[in-house]
């Protein structure tokens, strides 16, 4: 049974979607990772670049987007320089939101989703699902909503499409066409540049990708929203509104749930299998590299079916976190090496097959001569790191602070130049807890503190990697250590 919970607080919202009490989707947003993927502006054209073959448009934004030649509606093979020009108005849609200090990337091929179709209004073309099997079926569907189309006007049919009543199609038709002419009503009367629809709040989003008949959802909080979310529902799935609670009791929903731990453990780096494997998971400005490892498993038989056996349900493991991290862009997996090309084919062929319900367009390109599986997942946004978390202030984002006798050396040099001067009895040095009690294991180890005038402080509030230096007018007692 599926399950949505939607949690939207003052200063994050999150939404989980559960199959049979697993974790299934993830999505988590604060204000300054909240999505833009979905909004269409009408924008003006700042610049055209022939050599990129793209143009930089003003949507009303600190920074300009980008859109290539390959994003513009049609299908005519003419340069950019030919199509657009600087100070020309476009109606485009925020296709990706790669972060960092890039900007926003756009399109003019507008989709506006609906829970079984998605409206095309630049494209003719009416598509089916993959996932929609019969090629009978697959035409039938696509006869019947083309006949509810304008001329011009496409679409593609989602998977719930397949359990829909044409009646319940053509009501979904007509309000996605109804949202499309009250965007190009707005269009008509909007300056430029500016937002002429933004209906793509993470709360909407989860409900419009999950919400089907049967499925339950709890929401927790108000807002704009959870307002569109459920203003959603009424119009595309009156007949699920029953499903709908509301969470009042104090406290987090996703604590009631007992899901802040599971959320908590997509962060972390390790992960462990249940074979006793696991896997090390990195992310790097440039891509994300996962590290498989036996760990506990040593397997009963045979070497290399140990090693087959850890990789399958590596690669398993791997797709599901990528996908419930929303990690997005270039991804190399180190599999333990496997001597038999038949067994690299057996894991490309599970790693293919984890990936085949994800939303997102996942390209797996194979092994390279140094045996490592290069994959790239479409980045739509940002990810669950940048909604959960932020760089860290002792290491500045490189996973690492200084080592104990780094520190030490700092620390002591700055107090020695502060001893010489000034005029003081002493000098106080505070240091990390940890690294004090480093300090005092060289002792142990044969090498005796000499009592110089440096007092040392363990410092709970002094943060790992940091130190604070003082001088004293007298010599103080109480110091947990002398240098």
């Amino acid at each position: 049974m599926r399950e949505i919970l939607i949690e939207q607080g003052r200063f994050l919202t999150r939404a989980v979607v559960l199959e049979e009490g697993k974790l299934a989707a993830v999505y988590a947003e604060n204000s300054k990772t909240a999505g833009r993927v979905g909004e269409i502006y009408c924008g003006r054209v700042e610049n055209v670049l022939s050599g990129l073959q793209a143009a930089f448009v003003d949507i009303g934004l600190p920074q300009k987007a980008f859109l290539h030649a390959q994003q513009l509606a049609g299908h005519a093979r003419m340069p950019i320089q030919k199509r657009l020009r600087a100070g020309q108005q476009v109606l485009v849609q925020v296709e990706s939101c790669p972060g960092g200090d890039k900007g926003l990337r756009l399109t003019e091929r507008i989709t506006l989703p609906g829970v079984a179709l998605v409206l095309t209004p630049m494209d003719s073309a009416v598509g089916v699902s993959r996932r929609i099997g019969g090629e009978e079926r697959r035409e039938a569907l696509k006869a019947m909503v083309r006949d509810m189309l304008p001329e011009g006007i496409g679409a593609i049919l989602r998977t719930a499409a397949a359990d829909c009543t044409k009646a319940q199609l053509r009501r979904e038709c007509e309000a996605l066409l109804t949202q499309w002419n009250e965007i190009l009503a707005r269009q008509a009367e909007r300056s430029v540049p500016g937002l002429l629809d933004a209906e793509n709040a993470l709360p909407l989003r989860a409900v419009r990708d999950h919400m089907a008949p049967g499925v339950r959802l709890t929401v927790q909080g108000q807002g704009g929203g959870l307002a569109a979310a459920l203003a959603f529902i009424r119009r595309f799935l009156p007949e699920q509104l029953a499903q709908v609670q509301n969470f009042a009791e104090p406290g987090s929903l996703m604590e009631a749930k007992g899901l802040d731990k599971p959320l908590r453990e997509l962060r972390h780096r390790r992960v462990w299998l249940k074979s006793g494997g696991f896997l090390l998971i990195e992310r790097t400005q440039a891509m994300t590299v996962i590290d498989v490892n036996t760990g506990k498993f040593t397997g009963k038989g045979d070497f290399e079916d140990t090693i087959l056996r850890t990789n399958l349900e590596a690669a398993a493991e791997a797709a599901r976190q990528l996908r419930l991290r929303d990690v997005g862009g270039m991804v190399v997996i180190d599999f333990i090496d496997m001597a038999r090309e038949s067994a690299r084919e057996q894991v490309l062929a599970a790693l293919r097959e984890a990936f085949a319900e994800d939303r997102n367009r996942v390209q797996v390109l194979g092994f390279t001569r140094l045996g490592l599986v290069e994959l790239r997942r479409q980045r739509l946004g940002y990810g669950l790191d940048e909604a959960l978390g932020q760089e860290c202030s002792a290491c500045g984002g490189t996973g690492q602070i200084d080592a104990h006798a780094w520190l030490l050396e700092r620390a002591c040099a700055a107090a020695a130049r502060l001893a010489a001067h000034r005029d003081c009895a002493c000098v106080a040095l505070r240091l990390p807890v940890q690294t004090v009690q480093a300090l005092k294991e060289i002792e142990k180890e044969g090498t005796p503190l000499a009592q110089r005038p440096i007092a040392i402080y363990s410092d709970s509030g002094v943060m790992p990697g940091q130190y604070a230096v003082q001088g004293l007018d007298t010599r103080p007692q109480g110091a947990d250590a002398w240098l």
